[in-house]
């Protein structure tokens, strides 16, 4: 009996299922290719990491091999040659590979890997069905279709996507547990009803069908599970949210970036990924207004170290640059800044008396200035010094090209101001990094619109007026 128990122990042990806890190896046989270096990378967010270089154990075989389970994700084994094709590694981290040189989207094979296999299977097909779908679609946007060929493509193109649907279902049931199921539920869209809902005039209620989408757009993510984030699946959820689903107003995008961090929290993993994307989505957007985005969730996660994985060091930095930027959100006063006219005589910004106040930060050998300045003051020339009057500060230190500049432009009517020893400390007061750059302020000297065009400038001034 005793035997008999240690030979059951150790056939337990060598069989797959229970191999595949400990450790990793994945196989690769590459026909057609007699050395390295073979890699395995993996998705991260939207980006593609190297995880290790496979080890040559046999002319075009190689081995990746390690005594650690790999984080499950959406993987890829890259060539010399940079030619490559994705795998998923999950629960089963025990597998072998078959494939030729040249033909690794269609030729691939895998053994003692279910899951692999009919990934693979789906992606084959989904290569065909959306070169299908592409001369459906060119199809459809002919001139000169009568409704009837009109409806029938429409059919065809609707048919296929339920084939497509059909076939994600399909593996999601075979395989309810593995990554790609996760990735399969969490690229489809909420399911809106068949029925649109209406309004009491009988027609669509627009709005009210836009509340249930964006209300719903995360229902298929589940925010316990961070193996979302080891393919590209996540990132492009959240930009196509913050950039395409939320309305482009930082009050909405505040409270759907606090609302989608609250779910994030079940997952310290996600949370993290989820904190940085969102920060520095509006760090970086060229949209007016959403540093104030920024500002509140440096604000509220990072100054009261809820992202307690961020160096003190970054901390300081981050305070340092919400701080010069709180001043300047929309709708707040202007920094006040007492500048000298060319008789060196002062104004302050904040004692022009006028409907609105553009500021406009120059320089007369900018060549973008250059551009910029008569552009700004042919659409000035429509109003009345009553609505609208342009404090021009210019930034350089010889006076007589300013004083040149101001001829030449004739912009003599200008409030024409300077400081060229930044004795106002106006440079760290309005962030000033570059030329030209534009601040509209309203009669109490409220920030209305900044970093815009003269276009841009002229829309809003006519529509408030």
């Amino acid at each position: 009996m005793k035997n008999l128990l240690l030979l059951l122990i150790m056939l337990l042990l060598s069989a797959p299922g229970i191999a595949s806890v400990s450790g990793h190896k994945i196989t690769v046989q590459i026909e057609g290719l007699s050395d390295g270096p073979v890699l395995l990378a993996y998705h991260f967010g939207e980006r593609q990491f190297i995880q290790d270089t496979a080890k040559v154990i046999g002319p075009g075989v190689f081995v990746f091999e390690g005594p650690h389970r790999l984080n499950p994700g959406i993987f890829l084994i890259v060539s010399p040659q940079q030619e490559f094709f994705e795998l998923i590694i999950d629960i089963n981290q025990h597998f072998s590979i078959q494939t030729r040189a040249g033909a690794f989207q269609t030729e691939t094979q895998f053994e003692g890997s279910p899951e692999n296999e009919a990934f693979f299977a789906y992606m084959l097909y989904i290569s065909g069905a959306g070169n299908y779908l592409n001369a459906l679609n060119q199809e459809l946007s002919a001139q000169g279709l009568t409704e009837d060929a009109r409806r029938n493509i429409a059919a065809r193109i609707e048919m296929l996507n339920r084939e497509i649907e059909a076939r994600q279902n399909n593996y999601m049931q075979q395989f309810p547990d593995c990554i790609f199921s996760t990735v399969l539920a969490a690229q489809r869209d909420p399911q809106m009803p068949e029925v649109p809902i209406k309004g009491p005039d009988g027609q669509i209620d627009q709005l009210a069908m836009y509340l249930m989408f964006k209300s719903q757009y995360w229902n298929n993510i589940d925010f316990t599970d961070p193996r979302i984030l080891r393919t590209p699946v996540y990132h492009h959820r959240l930009h196509r949210y913050f950039s395409s689903v939320v309305m482009q107003v930082p009050d909405s995008l505040i409270v759907a970036a606090d609302q989608l961090l609250a779910r994030a929290r079940k997952n310290r993993e996600l949370f993290r990924y989820t904190l940085w994307f969102v920060t520095s989505h509006f760090e970086r957007s060229q949209i007016m207004g959403h540093d104030a985005v920024f500002v509140h969730l440096v604000d509220k996660y990072y100054l009261t170290g809820e992202a307690d994985w961020v160096a003190p060091e970054t901390i300081a930095l981050l305070r340092q640059r919400v701080d010069g930027m709180r001043r300047l959100l929309i709708g707040k006063v202007a920094p006040d800044m007492n500048m000298f006219l060319p008789d060196k005589q002062r104004i302050a910004l904040h004692d022009v008396q006028a409907q609105f106040t553009i500021i406009y930060f120059w320089d007369s050998e900018c060549i973008h200035c250059v551009r910029v300045t008569p552009q700004l003051r042919d659409m000035v020339k429509q109003f009345s010094p009553e609505q609208v009057q342009v404090f021009a500060v210019n930034i350089e230190s010889d006076k007589q090209l300013w004083l040149n500049a101001v001829e030449l432009h004739q912009i003599e009517h200008w409030i024409n101001v300077n400081d060229a020893g930044n004795i106002t400390g106006y440079r760290e007061a309005y962030n000033l990094f570059s030329v030209p750059t534009i601040y509209l302020l309203d009669n109490q000297k409220r920030i209305v619109a900044k970093m815009i065009t003269v276009e841009q400038l002229q829309e809003i001034i006519n529509r408030k007026l």
